[in-house]
């Protein structure tokens, strides 16, 4: 959740320009500088998805990012949610159906359709939602998007 304590994301983008603008070409700079702003514009829309979206390492099943519109239904910080296994969040039977998808093969992808259960979020509250899990690889790494829309609306 947004919070004004947090430190200058721009101070912080033009510093990390400023190093690149030294310590590269002066060529690279406007390259650097587009794919950091391709990458804001993409992290503002994740964000801002009507739905909540989490990124698991799939060695662990934890969570390695996720969008704001998760934090909100979830009730939670972003610090009280990053490094979480997905038992946390989701119900074990989920956890479970997930956790061997991933063998040692790291050319596996796999998506899989939806599956509605359950968020667990402040206070044990239980928010419906309609899953759609992504399983790739990326840097030798395995990684699953999950993808949650609130389906409370829908239930009632």
């Amino acid at each position: 959740m947004p919070s004004s304590d947090k430190p200058d994301r721009n101070g912080l983008r033009n510093k990390l320009i400023g190093l690149g603008e030294r310590s590269m070409a002066k060529s690279y700079y406007p390259e650097l500088q587009k794919r950091l702003e391709d990458l804001e514009r993409f992290r503002a829309v994740v964000n801002n998805a009507n739905d909540a979206i989490f990124v698991f390492e799939t060695d662990g099943w934890t969570v390695n990012d996720v969008n704001e519109t998760a934090l909100i239904i979830l009730g939670l910080d972003r610090d009280e949610v990053i490094g979480s296994p997905m038992t946390a969040f989701f119900p074990q039977e989920i956890a479970s159906r997930y956790s061997g998808v991933m063998p040692q093969d790291a050319g596996l992808q796999f998506r899989n359709g939806h599956i509605v259960t359950w968020l667990v979020g402040k206070g044990g509250r239980r928010t419906p939602i309609e899953i759609t899990v992504t399983v790739r690889t990326f840097a030798g790494a395995g990684y699953a998007v999950v993808v949650a829309r609130d389906v409370s609306m829908r239930q009632q």
